[in-house]
């Protein structure tokens, strides 16, 4: 079978995705080059029919120090991905993020909800959605992924459990609730996803979202759970609520989360890959 190209294999999200489908059976090629870099790009893409793009800028920090370099791998690197799938008949799917939504006007957030962000991160994003939409390929929209302790030491939870697990203080602050999923649950709807693409059907924007809302205050007392720690939670002034509707992958994809957030804790700290 030709194979699929998998943009950011080497990801937080890309290692279960590539692990999940040559599960499945499925060819992949992993794509270790830079997304900037065209000949590369329509090189790799010559190869396969599809394309599952998850190389992008994620973080917020860094969005915000280089702009231009936001845009450059999350718009421009996009750009690059669906001219070189539409030489060749390939489909696209993109994973985009809940940023786009900006601040919700109501709860839980479903796909038809307006995009009104207004972050470098989610504007660059929502650029990309657009680079992929006017080709007709699939966009996912993730929640807050996690699952690895070798993720950014600085996101929510992976800095939450480490710092349970050392005994050191967490300190709750930022949006007071938010939508959390495990990249196990992500691979498997990504699977689902290339699974209707490969027959044809089209597949509008997706909502790939826990659909429960987790105080961070919440978080971190589960985290310190998971550890069998004592250690001090010191809870913040925090704003903003975001739970996404996950109503149309389940009917779609056939897709709903399986790993509760207590579970998923588990995995990480069992589970360094």
């Amino acid at each position: 079978m030709t194979p699929i190209l998998v943009t950011g294999a080497s990801g937080l999200i890309g290692r279960r995705v590539v692990s999940e489908l040559r599960a499945q059976g499925e060819a992949v090629v992993e794509f270790g080059g830079r997304i900037e870099d065209t000949a590369a790009v329509t090189d790799a893409v010559t190869k396969c029919r599809g394309v599952i793009h998850l190389a992008a800028v994620t973080r917020q920090a860094v969005a915000k120090r280089d702009p231009g370099r936001c845009y450059e791998v999350n718009v421009g690197g996009t750009q690059h991905v669906v001219d070189a799938a539409s030489r060749v008949d390939a489909w696209v799917l993109l994973a985009s993020t809940y940023e786009v939504y900006g601040a919700p006007s109501a709860l839980p957030v479903a796909e038809s909800h307006a995009l009104g962000t207004t972050s470098v991160y989610g504007l660059s994003k929502a650029g990309a959605e657009r680079v992929v939409a006017a080709r007709g390929g699939a966009i996912l929209r993730l929640s807050n992924v996690y699952g690895s302790l070798r993720d950014h030491r600085d996101r929510v939870v992976p800095a939450f459990l480490r710092a349970a697990r050392d005994g050191a203080p967490l300190r709750v602050f930022g949006r007071r609730c938010l939508d959390f999923v495990h990249r196990d649950d992500v691979a498997l709807g990504i699977a689902a996803a290339v699974a209707r693409l490969d027959s044809g059907a089209a597949i509008p924007p997706v909502n790939l979202m826990g659909g429960v809302g987790t105080p961070l205050s919440e978080l971190a007392r589960l985290c310190v759970v998971a550890c069998g720690s004592s250690s001090p939670i010191t809870d913040e002034i925090c704003d903003g609520v975001f739970i996404g509707d996950n109503s149309l992958a389940r009917e779609l994809l056939g897709w709903s989360p399986q790993v509760p957030l207590s579970d998923g804790l588990a995995r990480m700290l069992a589970d360094e890959t």
